[in-house]
Parts: C-alpha cells; structure tokens; sequence
C-alpha cells in the first residue's frame, strides 16, 4: 500500500493498533468457579490427553458423544487458549497478555505462563509415560530419568511430582494391591488356610486373619497413594512459588 504523505501512513498505523487494542479488551474472562473445570474434564475423560489435543478433538467430532457444556469449554479453549505449532500445542500470545491485564487468575493463569517454560527433557519422558512406560518397579523411567539427570535434580523432582506421574504411580500400586491380594482369596486359598495347622489358632481364626489380610493390602495400597500425591502437591506448590 503506497502512502500520499508521512502523515496519511502514520494515520493508518494508528488505526491498525487502535483495532488491535480494542479486539484484545474484548477477551471473555473465565469465572473464577470455572478455573480448570476443562483441565479436570480432561483428566477423568481423556487421561493422557493435552488439553488443546481434546480440545481440537471434541470441537472436530460429528457425534453427539459430548454434551452442550463440554464443547462451550472446549470452543474456549480451542479458540483462545490453544494455537497450534510445529513443537507442539501451547497457548497464543493473546492469552498471555489477558494474564499480564489480570483478566485470567488462578491455575489457568499459571499454566498459560508456564507454557513456554516446559523442560524438553520431562516433555519428552512424559510422551514415553503416555505410551506405556513404568514409574514404579525395577527399570522404571523414573529411574533412568534420575540416572541421567540427577536423582536430586529439580527436573527429576520435578517429573516424580508431576500429576502425570502420581496418576500413574497409584494405578500401579493399585494392580500392585489387587495381585497380592489375590493369592488369599478364592476357595483354594480359603481352603488352604483353614487347613493350615502349622499357623497356629483354629480354622476359623485362621479365615479371619484371611480377610484382614486382603483388607490390609488395600489400605496399605490407598495410604501409600494419598501419602504420595500430598507429598507431591506440597512439593508442586514449593517449586511454583521459588519461581515467582
């Protein structure tokens, strides 16, 4: 576009910004009851899944599988949180500057801005979780991970504390339970210790200890858990606030 004058160009500079400014006040902010409602979708429906992913996903879906609510959080999230790049989904530069204005708060707010900071090395042990990989158990690769980077490292705290690596750790632990417990139920099992004299007690205190021990393998298996996902909250809350 060519210019009459330095004062006709400088004219249409000032107009293009004045558009720009106004289109991003008109950023819709996110009620503070409803920070992370699609986040927490995500984890119970499409574990596993990058929020822009299952965004873009529902928003593409011909079907009826989603209600009415979950594709408004997803338009949301498609059309202002997510922007889609060769390295990935992260969130536009729009979002940013609506954090910096203080129209978007909270948790939402910190992943917007924590977005671009992600550490390749944990992204890329994250994907191999994502698939398939261990994070309890002999080989795991939360071990390896350490092994390479550092048992005490802040990127190998951080990826042990991850809610990734949590989720996994107590599905883990859980199948871990549901294994141990098996040898001590079933009619063989049951026969077997009503048999066993060499235990000492009767054939029915001998069925008690039976139960109590099922019961106890799955009380150690969710203490265990909560004890850990505390933990790694707690630790969580730390490293986010030695970063501000």
């Amino acid at each position: 576009m060519g210019y009459k004058s330095h004062a006709q160009r400088k004219a249409v500079h000032a107009s293009k910004a004045e558009k720009k400014g106004a289109s991003m006040k008109k950023f819709p902010e996110i009620k503070e009851k409803n920070e992370g409602k699609f986040t927490a979708w995500v984890e119970k429906n499409m574990p596993g899944t990058d929020n822009c992913k299952a965004a873009s996903k529902i928003m593409k879906s011909k079907t009826n599988k989603y209600s009415a609510s979950v594709k408004k959080m997803a338009n949301y999230a498609n059309n202002f949180g997510c922007k889609t790049k060769k390295e990935g989904a992260s969130f536009n530069p729009k979002l940013k500057k609506a954090v910096a204005d203080g129209k978007i708060k909270g948790k939402f707010a910190g992943a917007i801005m924590g977005s671009s900071m992600k550490d390749k090395d944990i992204k890329a042990a994250k994907k191999q979780i994502r698939k398939g990989a261990n994070v309890s158990g002999g080989g795991n690769i939360i071990e390896d991970f350490g092994h390479k980077h550092g048992y005490q490292s802040a990127k190998t705290k951080e990826l042990y504390n991850s809610r990734l690596v949590q989720r996994k750790k107590s599905h883990e632990n859980k199948q871990e339970a549901k294994f141990n417990a098996e040898s001590y139920k079933g009619k063989e099992a049951k026969k077997d210790w009503k048999s066993a004299e060499d235990l000492g007690g009767t054939a029915k205190s001998r069925n008690k200890f039976r139960k109590q021990e099922i019961k106890d393998i799955k009380q150690t298996a969710k203490t265990k858990n909560k004890s850990s996902k505390k933990y790694a909250k707690g630790s969580r809350i730390i490293a986010k606030a030695k970063k501000l």
